[in-house]
């Protein structure tokens, strides 16, 4: 171990550290060094294990937004082809009620043809009846 610091500025809980590994044999203080190297390696593999999850989960949100921007430009596509039909059935519905409204006036004006070629045919029934009449007085 290097000297830079001297004994004096060594915190307790190092002091204490050394002291119980400076009592330890050397197999047991191998023991810790390979428990300790063990525990390096499976931190350094959940590290690299953690940083592949981060690696696809970025990914996926790229996906994510990929597919958000998709959906919103297909929400704006729809909204403009709702927008045009919408359109589309006010000029149909206006359409409608001008057709409803020229059947209105065509039903109007043939009850009146209908009255008048009523009345037109009362009076040449009457005129032929009167014909028949002076023909058969004469």
């Amino acid at each position: 171990m290097n000297k830079v610091t001297s004994k004096s500025q060594l915190s307790k809980t190092y002091k204490c550290r050394k002291t119980k590994l400076s009592k330890k044999s050397v197999e047991d203080l191998v023991n810790i060094i390979l428990r300790k190297d063990d525990i390096e390696r499976r931190n350094q593999q959940s590290i690299n294990n953690y940083k592949a999850v981060i690696s696809v989960n970025e990914k996926r949100i790229e996906t994510v937004k990929d597919s958000l921007a998709k959906a919103e430009e297909y929400s704006v596509s729809v909204e403009n082809e709702l927008s045009k039909k919408k359109d589309e059935v006010k000029d149909l519905q206006n359409m409608l009620s001008d057709a409803q409204d020229s059947i209105s006036r065509l039903m109007y004006e043939k009850d009146k043809i209908t009255k008048t070629a009523i009345k037109l045919a009362v009076g040449v029934v009457t005129l032929m009846v009167a014909l028949m009449i002076i023909v058969w007085i004469i």
